[in-house]
């Protein structure tokens, strides 16, 4: 993750402030090349890059050609 391109939701998002208190926890500085207010959009854009996203977000979708990986286990505080 340290060197991928990154699609992060925009600053006004509450969940942006745990995935980068998430992302210093594990020395991983986001190199944001895009931000969005639309998941779904982020979702069409991950093959160019990697969206950080919560899991239920994840969960809820049917994700086949796209791995999901979690940054932070159960709870991203």
């Amino acid at each position: 993750m340290h060197d991928s391109p990154m699609i992060l939701l925009e600053e006004g998002f509450a969940l942006i402030r745990l995935i980068r208190e998430a992302c210093a926890r594990r020395a991983v500085v986001p190199k944001e090349t895009v931000r969005c207010a639309q998941v779904d959009f982020i979702l069409a854009l991950v093959a160019g890059g990697v969206a950080l996203l919560p899991q239920r977000v994840v969960d809820e979708r049917s994700l086949a050609s796209l791995a999901a990986l979690s940054l932070a286990g159960n709870d991203p505080r």
